[in-house]
């Protein structure tokens, strides 16, 4: 990966950015900027800048090499979008916080332990394709997923 790179940016409205588009589709727009930009752009929602981080390389820069300077939009006296629903969870929360629930739930996702769980995560894989394709389809899903 090329040091020293520009980071590309999604070209949005004067106003909204790119609001339009992740509010049309959000997953469709991030896989669609993950796949003709590439593992690092940018883009903006009204006056805020996010970034979305594809490559395994930077993700680990951003959230554990520097995660001083990467700071997840989170402010606990005033939660917003996902924290209002994970709280301080390990998405959501920064700092020292994050080390330490990162700290416990490494463990689980050793490779021993997740060798046990392969089936289980095949199947909940499979069956979440089988929703999307559906959702690709135009049709209605029967039934929620469990």
């Amino acid at each position: 990966m090329p040091k020293n790179k520009t980071i590309p940016k999604i070209k949005g409205e004067f106003l909204l950015g790119n609001l339009r588009q992740m509010k049309a589709n959000p997953f469709q727009a991030l896989c669609d900027w993950q796949r003709d930009y590439g593992d690092l752009v940018s883009f903006r929602l009204a006056t805020r800048h996010f970034y979305l981080i594809s490559h395994p390389k930077l993700i680990e820069q951003a959230l554990i090499k520097q995660s001083d300077i990467f700071v997840k939009m989170y402010d606990p006296k005033k939660p917003t979008g996902l924290a209002l629903v994970l709280g301080q969870g390990l998405v959501t929360s920064q700092s020292e916080l994050w080390q330490r629930q990162r700290r416990l739930m490494q463990p689980v996702f050793q490779r021993s332990n997740l060798a046990s769980l392969h089936a289980q995560i095949v199947t909940a894989g499979n069956n979440l394709l089988a929703r999307w394709r559906l959702l690709g389809d135009g049709r209605k899903l029967i039934s929620p997923m469990k």
